[in-house]
């Protein structure tokens, strides 16, 4: 499962990403082996690049 909010690149970065179901702001993936990893690594880094920039006081990290 992982949490998407990117809204025009959504379609741009799934369309690489192999098979899967998506609901409102999660990706189901069966098997690892189903997905493309490097289109998978650059839809984790754009998402987390984004809540990021949306929320720059919550992080915890520093």
């Amino acid at each position: 499962m992982l949490l998407l909010h990117l809204r025009g690149l959504r379609s741009k970065l799934l369309k690489d990403l192999g098979k899967f179901k998506m609901g409102k702001a999660c990706i189901y993936i069966k098997k690892l082996s189903d997905i493309n990893q490097d289109a998978s690594k650059r839809l984790m880094k754009e998402t987390i690049s984004f809540l990021k920039k949306k929320y720059p006081g919550d992080r915890k990290d520093g």
